[in-house]
């Protein structure tokens, strides 16, 4: 996958490129994975309407990452489609409609790798997990539901009943 494209002369041609991109070509993505499995599958597309250039793209990839309930490796799948506009410069950006998503362009080529990482990273999980018991090497009990439902309860009754504790004082805290 070229690292840098001109989507017009893409879209002049109503061209599409497909390739792969490795993990070698996203310094950011290869800090925030622990690994890739194998490279990203990209398609891209530049098409004009309206006197509009738009970039329409998707990616998809298998990285690995941290389970957050056990911090061992997870396998999670990542797809995005997407819809950018091109511009020229921030001027240019910020004069695009509500809806549009710009990408700057670099000295008037699309920057390829930069945007499809950029894709991959917002389509990360939040809290990477293995499934519901499937995570290995955990030594914390996990919290039935109505456990967690208990200790809520517990919770929403007065407030200020653990300052009333703390002071000493003789009531509830009420």
């Amino acid at each position: 996958m070229p690292e840098r494209v001109d989507p017009l002369r893409l879209a002049n041609r109503d061209g599409a490129l497909q390739g792969v991109l490795g993990l070698e070509s996203m310094p950011r993505l290869r800090e925030a994975v622990q690994a890739m499995e194998q490279p990203a599958h990209v398609g891209l597309r530049c098409v004009r309407e309206y006197g509009r250039m738009r970039v329409e793209g998707e990616v998809r990839a298998q990285v690995e990452l941290l389970c957050q309930r056990c911090l061992q490796p997870v396998s999670c799948s990542v797809a995005s489609t997407f819809q950018v506009v091109p511009a020229a410069d921030m001027n240019e950006a910020c004069a695009l409609e509500a809806d549009a998503e710009p990408v700057l362009l670099d000295h008037g080529l699309l920057p390829v790798h930069a945007l499809v990482e950029e894709e991959i990273l917002l389509a990360l999980p939040a809290v990477p997990l293995h499934a519901d018991g499937a995570c290995t090497g955990r030594s914390g009990r996990e919290f039935t539901a109505g456990e967690v439902e208990a200790a809520q309860k517990e919770e929403r009754g007065n407030p200020f009943a653990v300052l009333g504790r703390l002071k000493g004082d003789p009531g509830d805290g009420d």
